[in-house]
């Protein structure tokens, strides 16, 4: 996974917005996720697909985030989510 990866949520999952969070939960492996502010709008984000750059610009413009610590932190988030199933990732 690389900046110039695109991902995108996959089709088994379920999630709804409360507040400023998400709550996802992925059908297949019945299991529940909360998503903060940030997490919420990167799910937002990859309802199409996306370059990881892509998302990166787009949250440093929204978020006060510098665009090295964006990358760094967006790419362990998204590994997170491609290792639970609820991201497709192409190269």
């Amino acid at each position: 996974m690389n900046l110039s990866s695109i991902v995108q949520q996959t089709e088994n999952s379920v999630s709804c917005e409360i507040e400023e969070q998400t709550v996802l939960l992925n059908v297949e492996a019945g299991k529940y996720h909360g998503f903060n502010e940030v997490a919420s709008k990167i799910w937002q984000l990859i309802e199409t697909p996306l370059k990881i750059s892509q998302i990166c610009d787009q949250l440093t413009d929204e978020f006060d985030i510098s665009k090295e610590e964006c990358e760094s932190e967006v790419v362990v988030f998204l590994k997170r989510l491609n290792d639970a199933g609820l991201i497709t990732l192409s190269r």
